[in-house]
């Protein structure tokens, strides 16, 4: 069989889609078909993300039989070289490396660490076929955009762009503005008070390290020599939005607190 040199991944979800989805369910008509073309989305997505982080650590998927292709090492490392030929033991099918590398940022436009987003996509992956009820879907769903949103928010990481087709900037602005409303789903404002209490803990234990990292991407001047709280405020400054979540839920007396 000739070699491949071109691998089709799942399309990530549009925006518009999990919009919509909100937007129907704050109205309290949740769109059953939309929720399912969603959720199967996310399924599908999470799915290749875990393939990816197995191709990652060697093991990849033949994509005409499902085999597993174990890659060799030489002193512990994999070969570099974009001409090896990665060749599945039961059907014969084969891949240059370069070509299969070349696919892989197709899905991951931020780089090979997955360890967080894979863990992320392995429970929904478990847990959606368990799903039946439209309820029992929709809370999976908006547990996974939380988890998406809340680990964006702490440590800057670009979970969910493998899942949903936008940028950073479009990424978070989908996750602030979703729909609640009298209609939403039961369940999904307890999810919401989690996920809030979440990020409280996650705001009080941030780092020096994360701030100075943070202020540094914002292009703030003598960041290094800033007190802490007088760091976290120039931050706020430089993006009014960054706390915004945070702030919401220990208000600006713990805020202000070193």
């Amino acid at each position: 069989m000739n070699a491949s040199t071109k691998i089709r991944w799942a399309k990530r979800v549009e925006p518009q889609k999990i919009r919509r989805l909100y937007e129907s369910d704050a109205q309290g008509m949740l769109d059953v078909e939309l929720l399912d073309d969603v959720g199967y989305g996310f399924y599908i997505c999470c799915r290749e993300l875990l393939e990816l982080g197995e191709a990652i650590r060697g093991r990849i998927k033949c994509r005409n039989c499902g085999a597993t292709i174990v890659r060799q090492t030489v002193d512990g490392k994999f070969s570099r070289d974009p001409m090896e030929l990665l060749t599945c033991a039961e059907c014969s099918w084969q891949i240059m490396c370069g070509d299969y590398h070349k696919s892989l940022l197709r899905i991951e436009p931020g780089g090979p660490e997955l360890c967080a987003e894979e863990q992320l996509a392995e429970v929904f992956v478990q847990n959606w076929p368990r799903a039946r009820s439209p309820r029992q879907k929709l809370l999976l769903i908006d547990e996974l955009i939380h988890e998406f949103h809340m680990h964006y928010r702490a440590v800057g990481s670009p979970l969910g762009w493998s899942v949903v087709r936008a940028t950073g900037r479009q990424l978070i602005e989908l996750l602030e503005d979703l729909a609640y409303g009298l209609g939403s789903t039961p369940g999904l404002e307890e999810t919401q008070r989690v996920w809030f209490a979440q990020l409280k803990a996650r705001q009080m234990q941030m780092s020096r390290a994360e701030l100075e990292a943070t202020a540094r991407d914002l292009g703030i001047e003598g960041y290094r020599r800033l007190r802490r709280d007088d760091l976290a405020r120039a931050i706020e400054r430089a993006d009014p939005e960054y706390f915004d979540a945070w702030k919401e839920v220990i208000g600006d007396a713990d805020w202000d607190s070193e």
